[in-house]
């Protein structure tokens, strides 16, 4: 039975195409005006984090970004700048993208805040210095080098949170 599954999908090319598939995922940096971070603490892994998350379907990795910050923290932004994209490898044999964009939001946006409970603890609008304190200690080389990105307004493409060009 098997067998017959896997030719029937070879025949259709779907084997190939899964072959070099990637995971694909999305999240955004968001500012306050007074130029905070907003970090979430994820209740699943209980690290701090910034708004991320998979790819459904069919979404790019715009599409994906908006969702994740409007289901965790419940903003549903529309402009957003791409400033990195993160290859690398995590329960996934062939890798995985993380593309992250950044935006910044106003005071009333900052204070409207509503965390979606069964994914995020809390959260908290950080410093630069207090972001790197808190955030999970696998993310620390990513965001530095996300930060700098956003800082020179110029896309970083990164291997595992270290940069490659």
């Amino acid at each position: 039975m098997i067998d017959r599954i896997k030719l029937r999908l070879q025949s259709r090319g779907w084997l190939r195409l899964s072959r070099g598939s990637k995971w694909v995922a999305a999240g955004a940096l968001l500012f306050d005006p007074d130029g905070r971070l907003l970090l979430i603490k994820n209740r699943l892994r209980n690290s701090w984090e910034y708004p991320a998350g998979a790819s459904d379907g069919r979404e790019s990795p715009m599409e994906a970004c908006r969702r994740e910050v409007g289901e965790e923290v419940g903003l549903h932004l529309e402009r957003y700048r791409l400033i990195g994209i993160d290859f690398f490898y995590r329960a996934t044999p062939n890798g995985n993208l993380l593309f992250t964009f950044a935006t910044e939001v106003s005071y009333e946006h900052a204070s409207s805040i509503r965390t979606q409970t069964l994914e995020v603890i809390e959260y908290r609008w950080v410093d630069r210095e207090a972001a790197f304190e808190l955030i999970a200690p696998r993310l620390k080389s990513r965001l530095s080098e996300l930060l700098a990105a956003y800082d020179l307004d110029k896309p970083v493409y990164l291997h595992t949170g270290e940069p490659v060009i």
